[in-house]
């Protein structure tokens, strides 16, 4: 009996999720634009930055 309400849901759970995976990917943005965003001593996690270099 266990083993058949796993069962059942697990393909609930896998109709569920089928047409949702991976869209919040469509929205974000590249590392190299978010590296860009940076300006010369600003400070990220205690770190600063030295230099702003875009990368081909």
């Amino acid at each position: 009996m266990f083993r058949q309400a796993k069962a059942a849901l697990g393909k609930l759970r896998h109709i569920r999720f089928s047409g949702q995976q991976h869209t919040w990917r469509l929205k974000s943005t590249s590392a190299r634009d978010r590296a860009l965003q940076y300006k010369p001593g600003e400070q990220i996690h205690g770190f600063t930055v030295r230099e702003v270099v875009a990368v081909p």
